[in-house]
């Protein structure tokens, strides 16, 4: 009886090994595939980058079009930039009254 037990524990412990050593070659595996992607997506940005920075060099840093500007480029605009929808509707109100008043005058 005792023989037989130990038979049982022993299948149970070669069972249980089997399992443990595919889990570890399973996440082995799975470390493996991820130190791939990691590396491959790491070469993409490299590439990229040194794309871009070619990229950079080849145009100028700065516009030479813009020495002779009177105007700063990075000035405002003198006209506002947003018109409250009650000034924009009086505004083409008082337009096309002008327009209308122009046309009769002329006929």
């Amino acid at each position: 009886m005792i023989s037989k037990i130990s038979k049982e524990k022993q299948i149970l412990k070669e069972s249980y090994d089997k399992r443990n050593q595919n889990v570890i070659n399973t996440k082995n595996l799975m470390d493996n595939m991820m130190n791939y992607r990691l590396s491959e997506l790491n070469k993409s940005r490299t590439e990229q980058y040194l794309n871009n920075v070619k990229e950079f060099k080849k145009k100028g840093s700065f516009d030479m079009n813009l020495i002779n500007q009177k105007v700063s480029p990075t000035s405002k605009s003198p006209s506002r930039s947003f018109q409250s929808l009650q000034e924009q509707r009086d505004r083409e109100f008082w337009k096309e009254l002008d327009d209308i008043l122009y046309e009769l005058d002329n006929d």
